[in-house]
Parts: structure tokens; sequence; C-alpha cells
């Protein structure tokens, strides 16, 4: 039977939306190239039916996901964070989770919980990195950067301060620990974010999905 029809076994309009939108966020299609219904059904082994739900899906995408409510926590946070007084990293830290956590509960219940998991494991090696000259200085530049692209929406530039912010906090613990260590796959889970980002600002549209008549959907807002 031909993938890309009807079958018992078919997917749900979700589990397609999923399938797409993590092939988009790979890089798995070219910008450049248009793809019919018909290929991307094939590609993804559904029916045009559910492939025609996903895609009007997708401009969810881009959605702004923090209000306006939002970023004026996020602005309170950072300024009791400048305010803490003799360095006093325990206090610090309590306004430091607060904006990471307001940023994870936007990831969606999985993502979110592993996310702040993960954050509670690093703790102790975040702190280590915090007594390093200048780094508490380094930390708010961050912040700032990351609450000013939130603010304009820029949400590739968030991810990239947000990788770059994370990765160097890595990169120092790790040469504080054991400096003969080349930390590739740091480096280059960095690249690929970074690398992503510059790529995508440059390219203002995903490839389009041809409907087979002449029209076109996008298979990623720009």
């Amino acid at each position: 039977m031909d993938s890309a029809s009807p079958s018992a076994f078919e997917p749900s309009t979700r589990v397609v939306d999923e399938r797409l939108r993590a092939s988009i966020l790979r890089g798995e299609f070219d910008s450049d190239s248009p793809i019919s219904q018909v290929q991307l059904a094939a590609r993804l082994g559904v029916s045009r039916t559910p492939l025609r739900e996903a895609l009007r899906m997708l401009p969810r995408m881009a959605d702004p996901i923090l209000t306006s409510q939002d970023l004026s926590e996020m602005r309170r946070m950072l300024t009791q964070m400048t305010d803490v007084k003799d360095h006093d990293l325990q206090a610090w830290d309590v306004w430091h989770r607060a904006f990471h956590d307001l940023l994870k509960s936007r990831y969606g219940d999985r993502l979110s919980r592993t996310a702040h998991d993960l954050f509670d494991y690093t703790e102790r090696y975040r702190h280590v990195y915090l007594t390093e000259p200048h780094a508490l200085v380094t930390v708010e530049q961050d912040h700032q950067a990351i609450y000013e692209s939130c603010q304009a929406g820029e949400a590739l530039a968030v991810s990239v301060h947000l990788a770059r912010h994370t990765a160097r906090a890595a990169l120092t613990v790790i040469a504080l620990a054991e400096p003969e260590h080349d930390p590739v796959p740091v480096r280059e889970a960095l690249r690929m974010v970074t690398g992503a980002g510059e790529e995508v600002v440059k390219v203002t549209n995903t490839p389009a999905v041809t409907d087979g008549v002449g029209g076109t959907t996008p298979a990623h807002p720009a």
C-alpha cells in the first residue's frame, strides 16, 4: 500500500504534527526547494488528510508564548538579582531559579520536567562557576540579553543566548575540574544551536509545501 494512502493504522494529526515539527527543527528540509504534499506525506508515512491538518497547526510554532505579565515578571527578577547584596549566592539563586523556571514553564510539560531535573542536578556546578572572577557579571549580561530577545519576540536569538549562557558555565567548570579534557560534545551542541540560529536568521522562509494544484503552504512561518 502506498504510504501516502489512508490505512487502519493512520497516525493521528497530533502525531503527524510532532513528526513534522521535529523534521523542521532538525533542519531536514531545504528552504529553497518546494515540497509537494504528496512527497511530504510519503516521507512521513501518512495520508494527506492528517498532513493538511498538521500544516494548518504549524503557525502555532511562531505564536508568542510569553505574555506582557511574564515579561514584567522577568524584569522584576533581573532587578532582584542585581540588588542582592554582598554576593549572597543563596539569595541570588532564588531569583535566578525563578527566572529560568519561568522560561522552562513554556517548554511543555515533558521537556519542562527534564529541564527542572537537570537544573537541580547541576546546582553545585553552577555555584562553582559563579565563584569565578567576573562570572556573575557575565551571567547577568546573559540574562539581560535573554530578556531583551524575549521582549522583542526573537525566539531564535533567545535560543542562541540560552545555549551560550549554559555552555559558558559548563565549559568553565570542565576547565576547572579537568583542564586536559576536551569537551567536544558541549562545543558541538553549542555549534549546532548557534550555527543553526545564524543560518535561519538569513533564511526568511522554510520549505514551501505545494498542494499539488499550484498553491503553496509554508512548512514553517518565517
